[in-house]
């Protein structure tokens, strides 16, 4: 039976595998229109953190982290962090995790070099070559999302997507990964 510790590690890397490698993660930004035109000063987070007693670690990580980093550029840009009663927009996230089908089965170098010859690859290119490909894919996303307090409507959110490729990922950049996630998901939203 493997040790509390070990399980521990076990899920904190399932949850970093979505943080740690940025460069591979699709941003989607919402229309930050509204959001600039209400010329907000004050935010506070919708829901409150979750407790470190909580069943699943995984989601207590990244709760605290994700709102370390979000809160840490918020208040970068100049927004303050006030009582929820008190803040003129309120900040939400929802993060699931799904399982899609693939094809799986191997690439060839001949369907690899027709696929980059209709895309104008060049031959020589070093990503050509033969490889497996899962039958199932297994995709994060999370979504950041701003309400606005007075009309409880949503003004603004942006969306990343992971294809979770590698479960063995270092656990070392948990906090860094964060910060740039943050970073790349609020692109849009104006300092104050």
């Amino acid at each position: 039976m493997p040790s509390k510790e070990s399980l521990l590690k076990i899920q904190l890397l399932l949850l970093t595998v979505f943080l740690t490698a940025c460069v591979n993660i699709k941003v989607d930004q919402g229309d930050a229109s509204a959001f600039r035109q209400s010329h907000y000063q004050t935010y506070a987070w919708e829901s409150a953190p979750m407790h470190s007693n909580a069943r699943d670690v995984r989601m207590y990580n990244l709760d605290h982290y994700l709102r370390r980093a979000v809160t840490k550029d918020l208040n970068g840009r100049g927004y303050r962090l006030v009582e929820k009663t008190k803040a003129d927009f309120l900040v939400k996230y929802s993060y699931y995790e799904a399982v899609v089908n693939d094809q799986g089965g191997v690439i060839s170098p001949g369907d690899e070099l027709a696929g980059a010859w209709d895309v104008g690859g060049d031959v020589n290119n070093t990503n050509i070559h033969n490889h497996y490909i899962p039958p199932s894919l297994k995709h994060a996303h999370l979504e950041l999302m701003f309400i606005d307090s007075a009309s409880n409507s949503p003004v603004w959110n942006a969306t990343a997507t992971k294809i979770i490729e590698d479960e063995n990922a270092d656990l070392s950049d948990f906090k860094k990964a964060a910060q740039k996630l943050a970073d790349r998901l609020l692109k849009a939203i104006p300092a104050r």
